[in-house]
């Protein structure tokens, strides 16, 4: 697939919507395209080091480049910096894509005039599959069910703050598949 303008693919979406099944498929596209967002929480079994930049509430506060601004998510913050958009953008060939936790992050980053050489923004919220198959794939992954059930309060106050941003593209419930075509239509 050929990128004819640098874009900037932000997903967002319910916890256990589907971000990181999406984020994995455009993985195996583009290797060297994903933004690692920073975060305060701890990195859970089996996560990557690299899927996140783990840093302490201190560290965050040093971070004087931040493009979206640190956002609270139950008790964690997080965060992404116009750097980490400047370097996938250099090594990645014109496209960079994120997994932004909330809607809220979404909104802040669309808001901001930071644009690195014309870039595209293009955000999407992936729908909710429902709330029993939200919590299946919670408890799937090892969240503790009090944070699954915060987590599911957290989808409708999202999807709610989703609906005020403008030019968002919404992705129906699908197979992953079908996710990733649309995703792919969208970038194309």
């Amino acid at each position: 697939m050929t990128i004819e303008q640098s874009k900037l693919l932000i997903i967002s979406g319910p916890s256990g919507g589907g971000k990181t099944i999406l984020e994995l498929a455009l993985l195996k596209l583009f290797p060297q395209s994903r933004l690692i967002t920073i975060t305060t929480r701890d990195q859970r079994n089996g996560e990557p080091d690299n899927a996140y930049y783990f840093l302490t509430m201190e560290e965050m506060g040093q971070c004087d480049d931040l493009l979206w601004d640190v956002c609270l998510f139950g008790t964690h913050h997080y965060g992404l910096t116009k750097t980490e958009v400047n370097r996938v953008l250099d090594q990645a060939e014109g496209f960079a894509f994120v997994n932004i936790t909330t809607t809220e992050g979404q909104h802040d980053i669309l808001q901001r005039e930071f644009s690195p050489r014309g870039v595209k923004i293009i955000p999407i919220y992936l729908e909710s599959p429902g709330d029993d198959e939200l919590r299946r794939r919670m408890y799937e992954r090892g969240d503790d069910p009090e944070e699954i059930e915060r987590r599911i309060t957290a989808s409708y106050e999202s999807e709610h703050a989703a609906r005020t941003i403008k030019n968002l593209n919404w992705i129906p419930v699908g197979t992953p598949e079908e996710t990733l075509a649309r995703v792919l239509r969208l970038i194309s």
